[in-house]
């Protein structure tokens, strides 16, 4: 497990924020002392390792409470308010150290459709946005930056073709579209739309072309300074 992996030898006891249904604590827990946090009560029903319900804005615990606060795919959500607030109380519930992993300079516009309700076009899995080397390590610059690694590599879908698809054919991804981030619609045509039959040439196009596999994630591992 790359998270693992990259923690630090004198990491015992770890805070996991959004964990989600804890895929990532659960298995950090079986060498680790982990606590899992998330806004949603409902996917911490039958967890076997402790979590807590709270928001990342105001974590529900002491200074310092914790070696290392882990955030993983939660910041590519957040609104720049959030994201201030959620690495403030990050830095004050760690004692020594951060780790985020998150999306590497992703299309947003790729997974985006527009609502028919209100018209806002959204992205589909809730990204506000996406980083890089140096956005990530911009979200804490009280900090110094002890490892940084891309992974995940794939072959992504050709930017050109998005706006093909998109802004000429009317084609969008409504099959993963669940609901709208900006009015809370959750109901939404049919996956094709506009000339379906072109797009399915622009699909068959992004399959033949000739793409390298780059990384789709990164990881960055901090300490506080000071």
């Amino acid at each position: 497990m790359i998270i693992r992996d990259r923690l630090p030898s004198d990491v015992r006891t770890i805070l996991d924020v959004g964990c989600g249904v804890g895929l990532v604590t659960k298995s950090l827990a079986r060498s680790h002392s982990v606590v899992g946090m998330d806004v949603s009560r409902d996917v911490h029903r039958g967890a076997a390792e402790p979590r807590v319900c709270g928001l990342s804005t105001s974590l529900p615990f002491r200074a310092g409470s914790f070696d290392l606060v882990l955030a993983t795919q939660i910041v590519e959500h957040l609104t720049d308010d959030d994201l201030h607030g959620t690495m403030q109380e990050s830095l004050r519930v760690s004692r020594r150290y951060i780790l985020i992993t998150t999306t590497y300079r992703e299309n947003l516009r790729a997974a985006s459709v527009p609502c028919p309700s209100c018209g806002v076009i959204f992205n589909t899995y809730g990204h506000l946005r996406t980083f890089n080397e140096r956005s990530l390590a911009a979200v804490l610059p009280e900090c110094r930056v002890l490892l940084m690694r891309t992974y995940a590599k794939a072959r992504s879908y050709p930017s050109f073709l998005v706006g093909i698809d998109q802004r000429l054919l009317g084609f969008w991804h409504y099959e993963i579209a669940l609901l709208c981030t900006h009015c809370g619609n959750d109901r939404f045509p049919a996956p094709r739309r506009g000339l379906a039959h072109l797009s399915r040439v622009t699909s068959l196009l992004a399959r033949i072309l000739p793409r390298a596999k780059r990384p789709m994630r990164i990881l960055m591992l901090f300490e506080k300074t000071g």
